[in-house]
């Protein structure tokens, strides 16, 4: 990972939640990123879309999180709760599901 990556993470139960990160710093063995808000680009059903980062919109206070990396993949990602990891976004809009 490398300043100015943008990070996804998908997850929820029921739902698909996504949030969005860009890494503003780095060190050998981590990043420090802030939360990013989100447009939705297009939606297919009242209670879906699909949704990009928002760079204009950066909110929150930076974070500093540990590079691990899923030996199975090659992958690198960053855990960012107990229940969501964070990984190098493809640059493809990505599906989000709501109930509102």
């Amino acid at each position: 990972m490398k300043k100015d990556d943008i990070l996804v993470s998908s997850w929820g139960y029921g739902q698909t939640n996504i949030d969005f990160y860009i890494v503003v710093g780095v060190t050998p063995k981590s990043v420090k990123i802030v939360s990013v808000r989100q447009t939705s680009m297009k939606s297919d059903t009242p209670m879906s879309e699909f949704v990009v980062p928002n760079l204009d919109m950066v909110v929150g206070l930076p974070m500093t999180k540990r590079v691990k990396l899923n030996r199975a993949s090659g992958v690198q990602y960053i855990t960012i709760n107990d229940f969501a990891n964070a990984y190098v976004w493809s640059g493809e809009p990505m599906f989000q599901s709501h109930w509102y």
